[in-house]
């Protein structure tokens, strides 16, 4: 998995911890926040810096905190023996987002696969009287550290043409990287959205991400820069509205993908605006090239 250094600076050498048995889920109790401001909180403390191993943000990256073979500062009494984890967010008043749930048992995965010794994964709480990491931390999903939505899987993908690997599996998700057509990659596990669409957590090079089974198979035409429209000249321009519609699951008649905006295209593009609360005109511009593009993502 990626794991970004934040290139922290400690104040003073850190011990090495002598035996790791166990992990220790916390959350940051703050809604928004980074590993460089809980480093920059932590070193306020008078300690030497983030007493965390790894913070886990909403957007899916995973961040490293202190060294992983270092001695934490996260959970008195605890410390000499465990990796602390810590997640951005406030789980005692919200839900945590997929791709930080996707994160963070990928992130257990991993540390358990490097230490075989841990016996125990455990919430702050367990150790230290606090409310730590709240009541809505999904607490029995992470420490599973099997994939949400499905089970561990591994085997290989291919892109029929050039398409987008994204940091994390949502719609404003950021890019991670890029998958090149006819190319295959490997992928580690597999995460299905509530849309049922399924994720492929892969690896590109150097980077790794999410990318979805829709993208897979993406449009091999250019996005249009002009507006397309019932009796426009045939060509490509035609056949992406006409490819987006039918993978948005709306039918443009029998003679299918053909570069003909015919009557069957023209009403599916005023079916498509009208369920997505557009202006029905019947015109692929801009704001329904957006929403075309978004629906088969």
């Amino acid at each position: 998995m990626t794991i970004k250094n934040a290139g922290l600076i400690f104040a003073g050498s850190l011990s090495k911890r002598e035996k790791t048995t166990a992990i220790i889920l916390h959350h940051a109790a703050a809604q928004r926040c980074s590993v460089q401001e809980v480093h920059s909180w932590h070193l306020s403390n008078g300690w030497k810096g983030i007493g965390y191993h790894f913070f886990v943000r909403k957007d899916g990256s995973v961040w490293q905190g202190r060294p992983i073979d270092r001695l934490g500062a996260h959970a008195k009494d605890a410390n000499s023996y465990s990796i602390g984890v810590c997640f951005e967010g406030d789980f005692t008043r919200e839900a945590m987002p997929a791709a930080q749930l996707a994160a963070g048992q990928e992130l257990v995965s991993y540390i358990k696969r490097k230490y075989p010794g841990i016996s125990k994964i455990l919430k702050h709480k367990d150790v230290c009287a606090t409310t730590c990491p709240g009541d809505k931390f999904p607490f029995s999903k992470i420490a599973s550290g099997k994939a949400s939505g499905a089970s561990a899987a591994a085997g290989t993908v291919k892109a029929d043409s050039n398409c987008t690997v994204y940091a994390h599996p949502t719609v404003s998700a950021s890019r991670a990287a890029t998958m090149k057509a006819g190319t295959s990659y490997p992928y580690t596990s597999v995460y299905v959205g509530g849309d049922k669409v399924k994720w492929y957590l892969v690896r590109v090079g150097n980077a790794s991400g999410w990318v979805s089974e829709n993208a897979l198979h993406g449009c091999p035409y250019a996005e249009p820069r002009v507006t397309v429209y019932k009796g426009c000249p045939r060509g490509d321009n035609v056949k992406w509205a006409q490819w987006h519609l039918v993978h948005a699951g709306y039918d443009i008649g029998k003679s299918g993908i053909d570069d003909r905006f015919g009557p069957a295209t023209d009403a599916a593009v005023e079916r498509f605006q009208r369920a997505k609360k557009l202006q029905v005109d019947g015109r692929v511009g801009p704001a329904t090239r957006k929403a075309l593009k978004e629906a088969v993502r």
